[in-house]
């Protein structure tokens, strides 16, 4: 608060707020009330609701205030967005603050990356706080961009915005006391930090002892009884809705019946695509969705607002009291939650129709050289002795595949698309570090695809990934990749037909949300268009076919990997 004289003489009305809306319905998260009245902002602080006078007043005609949402737990890049260019979409849609986990830059660029997110977060009219990635790599058992140890997260461990770490995934490094993971904890202890968890399918046993080294959040939870469980031992449940990820509508269900739970609740979006944001919205779609699943509204801005301020102990947010931060969002009514407008720190940054462009000009120019790939055509050559592999298969619908043995066509000794319908060629390529590292797989139920797709998102090590039916197209894909720096793009016939730079990173682009979200459309539409599987969205499906750790069987640059056994296998039986 800059000036406290000054802000007692508007509390006690010796002088005029800066700001007052009249006739408004105050949404009171504290008391669980809607307050008719008018509500004072001075600076960037809430005055309180009362009989104020304004330099400037606003009649909200009966419009309801909210406190700002939040986003519990998102990752920033997962929207392909630069940080002020996610802000331009979110802000509308009433968000004031997300917490947010630079996972994925951080598997890229390691530190360069968390310190970029940091400083191109900086003064823009958005609270986005971090918690530092705890696991990157993600696994042992691809080659990611850097590694970030304890003694790397301690450079950021002060920072005002760090909240503590992220999603802690590596539970048996928990259980078998890894000296790294026990540092990491530490670490966050030692400077009375957050611990964000990542708990899916977790028992009574694994959750007491997360809980008892530290871990206080989970966003993985799929069931009633997963929620609940957590709540039990004193975990937040982040309740996720994204563009991928959709849990909201069954733990909503469950918590309708025991309301003293949402205490204990939060929502987040974890990925959020600009499409999604553009079609759908926000945390704002999600409490539409909560309210039309029987959740009272109040209830559910809470769940939005104080309790997740609460979660990371974000003093003065999250609530309209005195004294509390001016973000505020203004509701046309508790059903349809339509935006009217958005204060962040007591200025209009939406109106209803225009937007302040949220601007951020710091860039590192090291991010944008992150492609580092030397391959020709004869790599992408696959040769076999008997034809008898292990094939990917797609499952519609589901980032889990399944492990097939098939027997293919062989010509001379070479795998041939052309000669094994329905099959396409998969290959996961390590681009940080040059090593040469080439995964090379078949898959199935991808579609009657023609043509390739690649691209440089892959989780979590986001080496670039391509699959086809041509080894020409395959190819072109590659180069056209390296070119851009990173991207995504599709080939048919030699031709190339949609591409989407992501320079930054190779997951991160400076194009705005809308452009993004028009172009990501047009390479969708042609994928479909010349045969891929339109049950598959063939950009996720592709990102997550490099991901280990989901079941059943995957590829990274090392070779297939079977997460039964928990080991690479050959393509050849």
């Amino acid at each position: 608060m800059n000036n406290l004289a000054e802000f007692i003489d508007v509390l006690t009305r010796r002088k005029k707020s800066d700001l007052v809306f009249k006739n408004a319905k105050i949404i009171n998260v504290f008391s669980h009330e809607i307050i008719e009245g008018n509500l004072a902002v001075h600076g960037d602080r809430i005055v309180g609701v009362g009989d104020f006078s304004g330099i400037f007043e606003i009649d909200l005609c009966g419009a309801y205030i909210s406190p700002g949402l939040m986003d519990a737990h998102v990752h920033i890049e997962s929207s392909m967005l630069t940080p002020e260019n996610m802000a331009n979409l979110v802000l509308p849609r009433g968000t004031t603050t997300i917490i947010a986990d630079p996972h994925e830059i951080a598997n890229v660029s390691g530190r360069r990356g968390v310190d970029y997110i940091l400083k191109a977060t900086e003064d823009i009219p958005l609270n986005v706080f971090i918690n530092l990635p705890s696991c990157v790599p993600a696994t042992t058992f691809e080659s990611s961009g850097a590694v970030l140890g304890a003694d790397d997260l301690k450079e950021f461990i002060h920072h005002k915005r760090v909240l503590g770490l992220a999603e802690f995934m590596n539970f048996p490094g928990i259980i078998k006391k890894d000296p790294e993971v026990l540092k990491k904890l530490d670490l966050a202890h030692r400077n009375n930090k957050i611990i964000d968890g990542h708990a899916p399918n977790m028992d009574s046993n694994d959750i007491r002892t997360y809980a008892g080294v530290g871990i206080s959040t989970d966003h993985e939870s799929e069931t009633y009884d997963e929620l609940l469980n957590k709540i039990r031992n004193g975990i937040y449940v982040l309740i996720r809705e994204g563009s991928g990820a959709k849990n909201l509508e069954t733990l909503a269900r469950g918590v309708s019946n025991n309301l003293l739970l949402t205490r204990w609740c939060c929502l987040c979006t974890d990925d959020s695509h600009p499409e999604t944001l553009i079609r759908e919205g926000h945390i704002d779609h999600l409490l539409k969705k909560l309210v039309r699943l029987d959740i009272d509204p109040i209830t559910a801005v809470q769940m939005a607002t104080i309790n997740t301020a609460k979660c990371y102990d974000l003093d003065k947010l999250g609530a309209i009291a005195p004294g509390y931060k001016a973000d505020l969002v203004i509701f046309q009514d508790l059903i349809d939650f339509k935006v009217l407008k958005t204060y962040k720190d007591g200025r209009e940054v939406y109106d209803g129709k225009h937007k302040v462009e949220v601007q951020n000009t710091y860039m590192d120019k090291k991010l944008l050289s992150s492609v580092n790939i030397d391959i020709n055509k004869k790599d992408l050559k696959i040769f076999l002795k008997n034809g008898r592999v292990n094939m990917i298969e797609l499952i519609p619908g589901s980032l889990l595949t399944k492990k097939t043995v098939s027997r293919v066509i062989l010509e001379e000794g070479e795998f041939k698309t052309a000669n094994n319908l329905g099959v396409l060629k998969l290959f996961v390529i390590e681009r940080h570090h040059g090593t040469g590292n080439i995964g090379k797989g078949l898959v199935t139920n991808f579609g009657d695809f023609k043509g390739a797709i690649g691209s440089t998102i892959s989780h979590d090590s986001h080496n670039l990934v391509v699959i086809g039916d041509s080894d020409e197209d395959i190819f072109l894909a590659i180069e056209e990749i390296k070119k851009m720096k990173g991207g995504l793009c599709l080939i048919h016939d030699k031709k190339i037909i949609s591409s989407i730079p992501l320079e930054i990173g190779g997951i991160m682009t400076q194009l705005s949300g809308e452009k993004v979200a028009l172009k990501v459309k047009e390479l969708l539409d042609s994928a479909y268009k010349y045969g891929v599987n339109t049950k598959l969205d063939p950009l996720i499906n592709l990102a997550f076919l490099a991901l280990p750790v989901i079941p059943e069987i995957k590829l990274t640059d090392r070779g297939l990997f079977d997460f039964k056994s928990f080991t690479h296998i050959s393509l050849e039986l």
